[in-house]
């Protein structure tokens, strides 16, 4: 690892902090946070009017204001602007916890389970409790590539701001030798998920590592792995904002999670005309995820350097950003007409997820007060995604506050694309906030490998196939010397139970088995027999077994004619 960097000590000449408004009692000004001063979390909820309105209002006056849900939302704050906080006529507190996590709180914890076969044994420095550092990230994808050269190519596709570190993204597929181009006229479906835009959100790189380990030793084992890579190219970039990660770091090792400490760094490390103290309510650089050439400036963003919501002085100024932009123009071709109005095709192809933390929430565009013209798909995708994970779901000023210049605004503005943002990790208790004991992983990845593998099927055709039912419990068990029996169960009600704009369920009417090949390569579809009536069913085909085991391919309709994602079985070998 490169010496650690300080950013308080290399960029603060001075302290100061924002003022943070009292709307209707006057105003005041917090004291600067001392170097041992806590930070607060507060739960907070409008004496009236909008969640949104609230929101803008708390970033406007400097508050560093994230996730919520419920009619409520989230504000840290160093203890000496509490009180200004609390004091504020436009809101009631309905609770505060003290984040006092020290960094080797957390025990570590067992990473040869988490690692793949082929790197089994293999080190990687760690830090608060077993997240791994930046460092480890860019030898863990270099060694992924090597262990695995047929399921994964690593692509560089920029350099951070600082120029310090290359800004990476794995490709993994079947014959990723071969394939894994950047440009958007391939034959696969291609998926994208990146992590940690937002430097303090250590669990959002850690999900991205534990899929990228499932999916390499999935592959050749597990039946629905192994076709989606067949089929789809899973773009994995674990952390977009490598120079605020490093800060992080540093910050935690340094001076624990102190409301001066680095460890609070949300944004990149570009200083550019002010001076910040640094800390949980004022930074320098800017906020990645306001900075995207989609509704730049709009509602939720700041003019103001030390926001932590910081905009940046145009579109796309920063080069973490810029290069995405170039990424994702590389890796989908555009699928939406000129004219906003325009939906993009009910044939499109691709999604994309960007993970934050935490609220556990499921959101899609727009995050202004508009609709998207895909709307029905895109919600319909979130709450099937929310099924697995139990997230609330919905579109951010539904459910939260409005976001402008977002990544998965640009994805999908710019392209068509599906895309959806899932803040990782509840509200309050243990596993709480951007710093959660490393231990809270196992429970994270536990609610999302599911709710991920989702979004990788449904990327085919996520506007139609999200629509239509989705498939649990698929079986294929030998019936004799010579034959076996697919079965799956279909269900159209596999919606999550939180949000705004859950769809209504249909029956399911009809089943069906690829064999020989996924569809559209050379797979020959069989109708299955649906058993029983209603939202959920269970479909059956007996099918004759071959020499060796075979892949087949399962999907479901509903009364509405959506045929939703496919998975797939292993039909054992001739016995």
């Amino acid at each position: 690892m490169r010496a650690p960097r300080s950013v308080r000590a290399a960029l603060v000449v001075a302290l100061s902090v924002p003022a943070f408004a009292l709307a209707g009692v006057g105003s005041s000004v917090a004291a600067p946070p001392t170097s041992t001063e806590a930070v607060v979390q507060y739960q907070v909820r409008p004496t009236s009017g909008s969640v949104d309105a609230l929101a803008q209002r708390l970033i406007a006056a400097g508050f560093d204001v994230y996730g919520g849900g419920a009619g409520s939302i989230f504000v840290h704050a160093p203890e000496s602007a509490g009180d200004a906080l609390a004091a504020r006529d436009d809101l009631t507190v309905l609770g505060e916890w003290t984040v006092s996590r020290l960094p080797d709180q957390a025990a570590p914890a067992n990473q040869d389970a988490i690692l793949p076969a082929r790197l089994d044994g293999d080190a990687y420095e760690t830090f608060y409790g077993g997240y791994r550092t930046n460092d480890a990230f860019t030898q863990f994808l270099g060694d992924l590539e090597a262990a695995y050269p047929d399921l994964v190519q690593v692509v560089n596709y920029g350099q951070s701001f600082t120029g310090d570190n290359p800004l990476q993204v794995a490709c993994v597929t079947a014959d990723a030798d071969t394939g894994c181009q950047l440009t958007p006229d391939v034959a696969k479906t291609r998926f994208l998920l990146v992590g940690q835009i937002h430097a303090r959100e250590l669990t959002t790189s850690e999900m991205a590592w534990r899929l990228l380990s499932r999916l390499v030793d999935g592959y050749g084992q597990a039946a629905d792995v192994t076709a989606l890579l067949d089929t789809t190219e899973v773009w994995i970039a674990p952390q977009l904002n490598p120079d605020g990660i490093e800060a992080v770091q540093t910050g935690i090792e340094e001076n624990g999670l102190a409301s001066s400490s680095d460890a609070w760094q949300r944004k990149n490390l570009h200083q550019r005309t002010k001076t910040c103290p640094g800390g949980s309510s004022s930074q320098i650089g800017v906020d990645l995820n306001r900075n995207f050439d989609s509704n730049w400036g709009g509602p939720g963003t700041s003019t103001n350097e030390c926001n932590l919501t910081y905009r940046g002085p145009v579109a796309a100024s920063e080069p973490e950003t810029d290069k995405l932009q170039d990424l994702l123009l590389s890796l989908f071709e555009d699928q939406r007409g000129p004219d906003p109005a325009d939906p993009a095709p009910r044939t499109t192809s691709g999604a994309m997820i960007s993970l934050h933390s935490f609220s556990n929430l499921v959101l899609f565009p727009y995050g202004d007060s508009r609709h998207t013209p895909n709307d029905a798909g895109l919600r319909s995708m979130g709450f099937r995604m929310s099924h697995y994970n139990g997230y609330e779901t919905g579109e951010p000023d539904e459910i939260l506050y409005q976001v402008s210049g977002s990544t998965d605004d640009f994805a999908y503005e710019q392209l068509g694309i599906a895309s959806f943002t899932y803040e990782i990790g509840p509200g309050s208790g243990n596993c709480s906030g951007f710093h959660p004991p490393y231990t809270c992983q196992d429970m994270f990845w536990a609610l999302n490998d599911d709710a991920l593998l989702y979004g990788v099927a449904a990327a085919r055709q996520p506007y139609t196939m999200a629509l239509g039912p989705t498939l649990t419990g698929a079986t294929a068990t030998p019936s004799g010397a010579n034959r076996a029996v697919v079965a799956a169960t279909a269900n159209d009600a596999a919606y999550g139970q939180n949000g705004v704009g859950r769809p209504s369920a249909q029956n399911v009417v009809a089943g069906r088995v690829f064999v020989g090949g996924a569809p559209g390569a050379g797979g020959q579809p069989k109708a299955m027999t649906v058993v029983g009536s209603g939202t959920s069913v269970t479909l059956r085909k007996t099918l004759p077994r071959q020499a060796t085991d075979q892949l087949v391919y399962i999907q479901a309709r509903d009364a509405a004619g959506n045929w939703g994602p496919l998975t797939a079985v292993w039909l054992p070998a001739l016995g």
